[in-house]
């Protein structure tokens, strides 16, 4: 009856998480968890909210990649798969200054000391697993933490989905009932229920990215 269980989540796994993610929730997750002297980093332009939560996932470590170097390093791409779309500076809330998804960064941070590294979709247990083994993740919401249109958009005759309000933070901990976050935007922490975490979460499908060395 494990194995089958075992062998159901695995396919429901998505490809990017590595077998490190799979044994984390083998083990009793602990009721709640706090990485101790999360740094707080702030944004150094107007949307590079994904830079700065990554840059502080690293600087946890005593390894800091700068936003500077993130944006020296994966450059641009309409399709926020491959690159930062529009202006790192543009005005928050659009589609065409927008941002960027987990690939581009998990490639850099792999190359940089962060081999460990890995992204997944949707799993509150996979994100609790992380944050209990000290494992800054950075997840991609809607900013406003209320609800916003979704757009299929094409490049290159891929397709990919843009969310007005886009955002990322670093999660560092988690109790039963909230999960605590450093907000780039705001150069803060902050705490929210799970229930507006994860409705703001969703919408961007979930999309989580684990830094780990």
């Amino acid at each position: 009856m494990l194995i089958a269980a075992l062998a159901s989540l695995l396919i429901a796994l998505p490809v990017a998480a590595d077998a490190t993610s799979l044994m984390l929730l083998t083990d009793p997750l602990p009721p709640s968890h706090t990485i101790t002297d999360m740094p707080i980093t702030g944004q150094w332009w107007n949307l590079t909210c994904e830079y700065a939560a990554a840059s502080a996932a690293t600087a946890f470590y005593g390894q800091t990649i700068t936003q500077q170097e993130f944006v020296n390093a994966i450059g641009f791409d309409p399709n926020p798969n491959k690159g930062f779309r529009g202006n790192v500076d543009g005005p928050w809330g659009g589609t065409s200054d927008y941002g960027i998804y987990p690939a581009p960064l998990l490639k850099t941070l792999q190359q940089r000391g962060f081999a460990g590294s890995y992204s997944f979709h949707g799993s509150a247990d996979m994100l609790r697993a992380a944050l209990s083994n000290d494992h800054p993740v950075v997840v991609w919401l809607v900013g406003t933490f209320g609800t916003a249109p979704r757009f299929e958009a094409t490049s290159d005759g891929e397709p990919f989905f843009l969310v007005p309000y886009e955002h990322a933070m670093t999660a560092y901990g988690y109790t039963e009932s909230s999960i605590m976050l450093m907000d780039p935007s705001i150069a803060s922490y902050r705490t929210v229920s799970w229930q507006t975490f994860t409705q703001a979460w969703m919408q961007l499908d979930g999309m989580a990215l684990v830094v780990a060395r």
